[in-house]
């Protein structure tokens, strides 16, 4: 293997509707029920073989203790991973997710370790879990899609769920700290998730809006959404007869039109490779 090679995987951003922790004896027995889907946009993970090892998030050189944990699991102590992302870190798109496990497939690509894709998938989750930066987006970027995760005991286990809708509008406000959400007194957002994942399950026909509204609901519920400034945004955009939400978890908004300032994004059934 040539000492210059460069591996690139690639992770989908994965937006969450509705969650619901849960917490096991160990990592690998901890994640989140939920609703979520993934789009186009995401992540570029390179890795290659290095003296030290170095972590480089869009241009700039991090501390990155997610990264950093699979780096360790994986005993690689020698490469330099660059990560590149479409859309914001700490704003609902699960792009700690999207580090950890492209991280994880491209130093097992680039170094020929031979582990299996479940193992992979399971040291990225165990990494998030350990660093509080997430408890389900794994699994979301791992399949890819619309996907309800509705049964506990495999945290990288999810199922297909048929929704309407192709196209998502978002708009970033700002940063939510994950670790303070769901380290913290969960009890209000167990209650409401469990009511929102029943209102999906029961659903005959489930649109984007509907999913939408739900997911609204279940903001409001747990009490997670108190900005101001994504009140206002859904306000608006309900006012043109579209239906909005709050990204779990971050200060951003997702919505069935295109609203001020949003950017656009394809629902797609894209999952976590490498190129």
């Amino acid at each position: 293997m040539q000492e210059n090679k460069e591996v690139t995987a690639f992770v989908p951003a994965n937006l969450s509707c509705v969650f619901r922790p849960y917490y096991g004896k160990t990592p690998e027995k901890t994640g989140s029920l939920g609703v979520g889907f993934t789009i186009n946009k995401g992540a570029l993970i390179k890795a290659r073989k290095s003296a030290t090892k170095e972590i480089v998030v869009n241009g700039a050189k991090l501390f990155f203790p997610t990264v950093e944990t699979v780096l360790e699991k994986m005993k690689c102590q020698k490469a330099l991973i660059g990560i590149k992302s479409d859309v914001p870190f700490g704003s609902g798109f699960g792009m700690s997710g999207a580090s950890a496990l492209g991280t994880a497939y491209a130093i097992n690509e680039l170094f020929s370790l031979g582990m299996k894709k479940e193992v992979l998938d399971m040291i990225a989750h165990t990494s998030e879990v350990i660093n509080k930066t997430g408890l389900g987006d794994i699994a979301g970027q791992i399949h890819g899609g619309f996907l309800i995760k509705d049964k506990t005991g495999n945290p990288i286990s999810a199922r297909k769920l048929k929704v309407n809708g192709k196209k998502v509008y978002y708009k970033v406000f700002g940063e939510i700290d994950t670790g303070k959400v769901i380290g913290g007194d969960i009890s209000l957002i167990d209650r409401a998730g469990e009511k929102a994942i029943k209102r999906i399950n029961d659903e005959k026909y489930l649109s984007l809006e509907k999913l939408l509204s739900i997911s609204l609901d279940f903001a409001l519920e747990s009490k997670l959404l108190r900005s101001s400034r994504i009140i206002e945004a859904i306000k608006s955009i309900e006012s043109k007869g579209g239906r909005a939400s709050m990204i779990m978890l971050g200060e951003s908004v997702m919505s069935s039109i295109p609203f001020e300032g949003s950017d656009e994004a394809e629902i797609a059934e894209i999952c976590a490779r490498i190129l």
